[in-house]
């Protein structure tokens, strides 16, 4: 008798969920789960319920129902509940979380789509924990996916540039970001080229540098920041060379075009220095 009123209970809030009625479809479903805490269709109910808060866009609401999803053995909605509560601890900057749920679903997935899309995640979490070993590591691997579209290889190739970067490995990081310069006119192209002049600069090869950076100012006009930053390498390349008249006039050209208070604040103290 038991094992029938959990069917019917259960079958009875699934056809709400089915027809779309989510506000009557949780309630449904809350109540299947209370009556029946060890229920024959527990693992179908927590992943109908998770989903009904999350096509009505409650998100928080709907992860500690996906979480039991992954919980219970594997079934057919352990992938996409991997998939969705990943997702949702990136938009809510839980790194450290979603890189345990990406892992997972590489591990488990037998769908190509999702495992490019773990990789991008992986190596997007471990960029924001400022891991760059395991960055890099990722980064190459989104740019071997065949799947991987062309924004995401050019991301690749600049998180792997900045992880090597970070790691003081120059002429590596140089490489990285040389195979995005040519290829886009996206903002990360202007920051790759930027990232070259800068390399360029530490190794103390100024005119390469300075060429780097007339390039930057010359074909990505339209990125602020990223003008600003090369006008002011501009100057410290400049300086090097003692042009201190050019330099000063980049760095005010610098302050007639820019409002933000970080770039002005760096270029007022270059300009100190040089008086």
């Amino acid at each position: 008798r038991q094992g029938e009123k959990d069917t019917l209970t259960f079958e009875s809030s699934k056809s709400v969920y089915i027809k779309k009625a989510y506000p009557k479809a949780i309630i449904k479903l809350s109540g299947y789960l209370n009556d029946f805490p060890n229920g024959m269709f527990l693992t179908d109910a927590n992943y109908m319920l998770a989903e009904s808060y999350y096509i009505q866009g409650n998100k928080d609401a709907s992860l500690p129902f996906f979480e039991k999803v992954i919980e219970a053995p594997y079934g057919e909605w352990t992938e996409e509940a991997l998939y969705k509560s990943s997702s949702i601890y990136m938009e809510n900057e839980e790194y450290q979380k979603a890189v345990a749920r990406f892992q997972l679903l590489v591990r488990k997935t037998e769908y190509d789509v999702y495992e490019k899309d773990a990789l991008v995640g992986l190596m997007t979490a471990y960029n924001a924990l400022e891991d760059f070993e395991n960055t890099a590591r990722f980064a190459q691997m989104v740019e071997g996916n065949k799947l991987v579209d062309n924004s995401n290889k050019f991301q690749a190739r600049l998180f792997l540039g900045n992880s090597l970067f970070k790691s003081h490995k120059y002429d590596s990081a140089y490489a990285a970001y040389a195979r995005i310069s040519g290829q886009t006119q996206k903002v990360m192209a202007a920051e790759a080229i930027y990232q070259m002049a800068y390399i360029k600069y530490l190794k103390e090869e100024y005119s390469s540098s300075q060429e780097l950076t007339i390039k930057l100012l010359q074909e990505f006009s339209n990125y602020q920041y990223w003008y600003s930053k090369g006008y002011i390498l501009l100057s410290d390349n400049l300086l090097k060379k003692d042009a201190l008249v050019d330099a000063k006039f980049a760095l005010k050209n610098v302050l007639e075009h820019d409002k933000d208070s970080t770039i002005i604040k760096d270029v007022n103290r270059r300009l100190e220095d040089i008086e």
